[in-house]
């Protein structure tokens, strides 16, 4: 645990400004991750007392693994020594200056690595079911953060980790050496790697960055690259193992294929599960793919998590467990089970331990199973919200006529009207039309001119906006009172309904919300929602303590997306003044 991140970063300038006061490595050097590297030269000149001058540190050449595959952003940084080797004699002059400790947590500290959600860790672990006799492969390891996560549960024998990105490969590399992580091995190899349970992190794969590494090695000086260009070239052929056992196997620009990979990489009675996007489970392009896996038996069960386990992305991410002569596959919506946090001072969710064996007991419990028949008139569809809308947790549903005090309807005004009427220019009455909903929230930037309009064309703070177009259904939560125009309803709710106008306006835009108002609209010519549709659409509502809890999450997912929408929106400002 890192106990104090600003003295860490303390260290770090008072170490590079003691190394580069002028010479033309300085910026290079002073970059992320670059900058890290060098703090863990300083901890590994400290840790290893044969380490005396810069010919003994350039010996040891950092090689990772049995691959003899060398972490090349740290031989950048031994490069740049190598050109100066008066800032190596002023690094190693500082091995006393800091203890141990230290110089652990300031490499520990770099904005470089990315965290792995320890969620996501603990409900793959829980379905690989690791025993103390496992070796564990983790395809795609960057960073090395799922390798340590499950290291320091000491759960298998041994781990080993495969990787692409050659920074990435680096920092998992500098991180397990300063954790002193000796049961991780890390591999940059074309071969398989029979493993007894492999975990495939696909959620974040491009086939570009792996590309991008082959280049950036092809295209380095000889001298430097003294440890073997030659061998390094049929990095490339990473997937000439798949195409030698599978000649068939459609290749794609997506994570399928480091899940193929991980498939044929399990030995005996293991086990192989992945992380993914809804973009490899959902997109037209991919479902030759798609299809390969359910025809071939491979898809065992697909759970939906919630969105917000990675810092960095609200994306939602999905565990894909894999078998063998499955003729079925298993869905689970586990959207909602969750536990928010805040890290980084961003909100977060993540899963414990304990919830994690809880969704998949769930899985195995109550999880919908469909056929591959029925998949294929989805294009292979693998998102179990599809599947699964209206059987989770068996959750009461109500009608949402239920909780509604009133429907208005925004004022019908012709084009040209609306062009005199409703302008830029300041008045006493906020107007909103329908291009002002936009990435689900109602901007209020035009005012209103016209005659006097009826109430049932205003609505109030908390009022849903919605759309009545279902190409896609539009909604967004009122923040002022406004007058409405066009094609747009005003919900507006009963004082002691369950659910809030927020969660309402979240469930209406959600994938399931979609699907159940497509369903309403079904066999109709019209692209139109009607207020009768709108009364009788049904909204999952949740025991007390837990909807409160998403009526709550609900409120702080708007709020996000209006401040990024705010920052969006001053920034394309700031771009217009910079020609101006």
């Amino acid at each position: 645990m890192i106990l104090n991140v600003n003295r860490s970063e303390e260290i770090k300038n008072e170490i590079l400004k003691k190394l580069f006061p002028d010479i033309g490595e300085k910026e290079f050097i002073l970059n992320e991750p670059y900058s890290n590297y060098v703090c863990f030269l300083l901890w590994y000149i400290k840790t290893h007392d044969n380490i005396t001058s810069f010919d003994e540190l350039e010996e040891n050449s950092f090689f990772i693994g049995e691959s003899d595959f060398p972490p090349l952003g740290l031989h950048d940084v031994v490069d740049a020594f190598r050109k100066n080797k008066v800032s190596f004699e002023r690094l190693a002059s500082l091995k006393n200056t800091y203890s141990k400790k230290e110089l652990t947590d300031a490499v520990l500290n770099s904005s470089s690595v990315e965290d792995f959600p320890s969620g996501i860790a603990a409900i793959v672990n829980e379905i690989l079911g690791i025993t103390s006799k496992d070796t564990v492969l983790e395809v795609g390891c960057d960073y090395g953060a799922y390798l340590i996560l499950t290291d320091s549960a000491n759960l298998a024998s041994a781990l080993r980790g495969l990787a692409d990105d050659y920074m990435g490969l680096t920092d998992a590399f500098v991180m397990s050496s300063v954790l002193e992580k000796k049961k991780i091995t890390y591999y940059n190899i074309e071969e398989l790697i029979p493993s007894d349970k492999v975990f495939v992190n696909a959620f974040e794969f491009e086939k570009e960055v792996f590309y991008h590494f082959t280049e950036y090695i092809m295209k380095q000086e000889s001298e430097r690259l003294m440890w073997g260009k030659g061998r390094i070239l049929h990095h490339e052929k990473l997937y000439g193992a798949i195409e030698y056992e599978k000649p068939d196997f459609p290749y794609e620009n997506s994570g399928w294929n480091i899940c193929m990979y991980g498939i044929l990489s399990q030995q005996g009675k293991g086990r192989t599960v992945a992380v993914m996007n809804s973009r490899d489970l959902t997109i037209k392009s991919l479902r030759d793919v798609r299809e390969y896996f359910c025809k071939s038996g491979y898809i065992e069960g697909v759970i939906a998590l919630s969105d917000k386990m990675y810092d960095n992305t609200w994306v939602n991410s999905y565990i894909v467990i894999f078998g063998e002569n499955n003729d079925t596959v298993k869905f689970f919506d586990a959207r909602h089970m969750h536990e928010a946090r805040r890290k980084k001072g961003k909100r977060v969710n993540e899963i414990s331990t304990e919830l994690a064996k809880k969704i998949y007991d769930l899985y195995k419990k109550e999880g919908v199973n469909i056929s591959v028949v029925e998949l294929k008139t989805n294009d292979y569809s693998l998102n179990p919200v599809r599947y699964t809308a209206g059987v989770v947790d068996n959750v009461k549903k109500i009608r949402l006529g239920e909780v509604l005090a009133n429907i208005g309807r925004g004022k019908e005004m012709p084009a040209a009207k609306a062009d005199k009427e409703v302008t830029d220019e300041f008045s006493h009455f906020a107007c909103v039309t329908q291009s002002s909903i936009s990435e689900g929230i109602a901007m209020t930037d035009k005012y209103y001119h016209g005659d006097k309009v009826n109430d049932n064309n205003v609505a109030m703070a908390g009022d849903v906006l919605l759309s009545k177009a279902i190409s896609p259904v539009k909604a967004a939560v009122s923040k002022e009172t406004c007058i409405v125009i066009g094609n747009i309803y005003i919900l507006r709710f009963k004082e002691d309904s369950v659910v809030s106008p927020e969660y309402v306006k979240c469930f209406l835009e959600s994938d399931y919300g979609q699907e159940i108002i497509r369903g309403l609209t079904s066999g109709s010519n019209s692209k139109y929602i009607t207020v009768e549709n709108i009364n009788n659409i049904e909204i999952p509502v949740y025991q007390e303590d837990t909807q409160n809890e998403l009526n709550l999450k609900a409120k702080e997912m708007i709020m996000e997306i209006e401040e990024y929408y705010i920052r969006l929106k001053e920034t394309r400002q700031e771009i217009n003044e910079l020609f101006k």
